[in-house]
């Protein structure tokens, strides 16, 4: 599955993202770079970094207009003491 590496991952957060999103059921790559290791782009991304992971996004029509430049507003479910959610994520063109 296509995702990010820890080098990536690593990257974005030095630079200050604060959220990386993708069309794929997971933002780290498989096959894992070290199959010793589990999750450690999500570690590297909310752990250390606060940089949260949008998952699953429908990017198609975005990449189909071409548009890279917009708005994003995200909208996460208000859950008491959760640490995830289903979004509803939105580009304002």
């Amino acid at each position: 599955m296509p995702g990010i590496g820890v080098e990536a991952a690593e990257w974005l957060a030095s630079r200050g993202v604060v959220a990386v999103g993708n069309d794929t059921q997971s933002v780290e790559v498989e096959p894992k770079e070290d199959r010793e290791q589990d999750g450690v782009v999500h570690q590297i991304l909310i752990v250390k970094n606060g940089t949260r992971p949008i998952e699953n996004m429908k990017l198609s029509e975005l990449s189909r207009a071409r548009e890279y430049e917009f708005l994003f507003i995200c909208t996460p479910l208000r859950i008491r003491g959760g640490i995830g959610s289903p979004v509803n994520p939105v580009a304002v063109l």
